[in-house]
């Protein structure tokens, strides 16, 4: 959970700023609609504005299901192994995770450094692409910084993930 990833109830904070960015998303495109229905005119880059907030929406729900270790497994399988065994499997996983992140997060940022080298901009908002993509890179980041997390814990006391019932 990302309390115990960073000392503050930032799960909380995540999911409130989550819902929120939903509820502009809601509002905008209400705003659009009536717009287009009663105003026969629309809100210029609000579709644009929509699928970009969707994006952060998405990744940063992303980041907060991989802090709180609800990510997708196979727990008909994993439940079924030896306590030593699932602890190597859970470190097997952890570690190739930050790889896997960690390198996505690198080609996302050398994304990023290209489309603000040219200076790219969406269509009809004009929003920066680097914005849309910095979720991207974002997320990524943080799954890594999660899934490195995760490591050190393996090696120390904190660590009570999968313990057998006492």
């Amino acid at each position: 959970m990302l309390r115990g990833f960073t000392g503050l109830n930032a799960d909380k904070l995540c999911r409130t700023v989550m819902a929120i960015l939903l509820l502009v998303m809601v509002g905008l495109n209400v705003a659009n609609v009536i717009a287009r229905h009663v105003l026969a005119t629309s809100i210029r880059g609000a579709d644009e504005i929509l699928v970009f907030a969707m994006i952060w929406l998405v990744f940063a729900g992303a980041a907060l299901v991989a802090a709180q270790g609800r990510h997708l497994r196979f727990p008909v399988v994993y439940d079924r192994l030896p306590y030593s065994i699932r602890r190597v499997t859970g470190l097997g996983i952890a570690a190739g995770s930050v790889c896997l992140f960690g390198y996505a997060a690198y080609a996302s940022w050398q994304v990023i450094g290209k489309l603000d080298r040219i200076g790219q901009t969406s269509m009809a908002a004009g929003i920066p692409m680097t914005v849309p993509h910095s979720a991207v890179f974002l997320c990524f980041a943080l799954m890594a910084l999660i899934s490195g997390y995760v490591c050190i814990r393996f090696f120390t006391d904190e660590q009570k993930m999968d313990r057998p019932e006492q």
